[in-house]
């Protein structure tokens, strides 16, 4: 059951505007600084993939509370899809890495993150951070070693969107998420939010940022926006290719389609946390036309795993990011009409 089925069964209610302890926030100094970072650190920032991501963290994203209502109303915390009347969408992988290029490759991202305490505080030495391995990922990374990143986000979002979901009051919830790429996408697909020109190229979630940025909708007609689907903008973060193309995964591939094709295949997400790993299934194949593929009755995952060992989430991951599988699939072009769900040839 979703949170629209527990509102209209008087199981769960707003209380409220949402507030989520992943938003922006103001923090005296972090633009200097990270404007300084990205002016010394331009080349390491791209070799890492990560440049474009630490760009867009300059902006501040806004959004209406009533579609983000109506968009948690609709979130199906079983198969982490989004449920409208023209089917299922959701977050992919590969949404991330258009949307502020978050790297499908790489080593795990294996750091327990610290308390907020920690990060905050100061020791009695008065050291603002305990000890060098409070950031032990990001060594690595000032040391040049890519970190995928996109897996454990997106891990992170669909985490704090089901916690949002199955809470009796979600707007008293405080758990911590990136809620701001939700902003994005969206603003990406379902066009709620104003674009920005901007006269420099950046990531393209930052064509949605400023303050004032989210279009106003009131309660039924943002549920009318979200519910229906009725404008989405199905293709907007598709591979563009000149044709079919037809991808092998056998170790040769260019990163792109590489990425490309970890983002359409079904799979677990990890994300780590204390001794343990948070498992999200990832179903790509329940929102494949956001792909250009047709989709009509999906199945679901045969395991409905939420939480692992370190031994098990790592073989999670593994499978995640597997290659050289020797598999194979077709890349479509775009669509002519993406609102179909499926060929004729296939009705047939």
């Amino acid at each position: 059951m979703h949170f629209g089925s527990s509102i209209i069964e008087g199981d769960a209610k707003w209380d409220g505007d949402l507030r989520f302890t992943g938003e922006f926030r103001y923090t005296k100094g972090y633009w200097e600084w990270t404007q300084d970072v990205l002016s010394r650190c331009g080349d390491r920032l791209r070799h890492l993939k990560i440049y474009d991501a630490v760009y867009a963290s300059l902006f501040s994203y806004d959004h209406n509370s009533d579609i983000v209502k109506a968009f948690c109303e609709a979130w199906c915390p079983l198969t982490n899809t989004l449920l409208t009347s023209a089917r299922e969408m959701s977050i992919s992988l590969w949404d991330l890495h258009e949307l502020v290029g978050l790297p499908m490759t790489g080593c795990l991202y294996d750091e327990v993150v610290p308390r907020a305490l920690e990060l905050t505080g100061v020791d009695e030495k008065r050291e603002i951070f305990s000890s060098f391995h409070t950031f032990k990922m990001a060594s690595l990374m000032a040391n040049g070693r890519r970190v995928n990143l996109a897996i454990p986000v997106l891990a992170s979002i669909y985490e704090g969107l089901n916690t949002v979901a199955t809470f009796p009051k979600p707007a008293g919830t405080r758990h911590s998420f990136p809620i701001h790429f939700v902003y994005a996408w969206l603003a990406c697909y379902f066009k709620t939010h104003y674009s920005v020109w901007q006269e420099l190229r950046g990531p393209k979630m930052t064509r949605f940022s400023r303050e004032g940025g989210a279009k106003y909708y009131e309660p039924r007609k943002a549920r009318k926006r979200i519910h229906k689907a009725e404008f989405v903008s199905w293709a907007c973060n598709m591979l563009v290719k000149d044709g079919p193309f037809k991808f092998v995964d056998d170790g040769r591939a260019e990163e792109l389609n590489h990425s490309y094709f970890v983002a359409i295949r079904s799979s677990y997400l990890t994300l780590r946390q204390g001794g343990r790993f948070i498992i999200e299934p990832y179903s790509p194949h329940r929102f494949g036309r956001q792909f250009g593929y047709y989709q009509d009755v999906p199945g679901t995952l045969r395991y409905d795993t939420r939480v692992a060992s370190l031994e098990e989430g790592l073989r999670y991951w593994r499978l995640c990011v597997l290659s050289k599988s020797s598999s194979k699939a077709w890349f479509p072009c775009l669509p002519a009409n993406a609102k179909k769900l499926c060929s004729e040839v296939y009705k047939t």
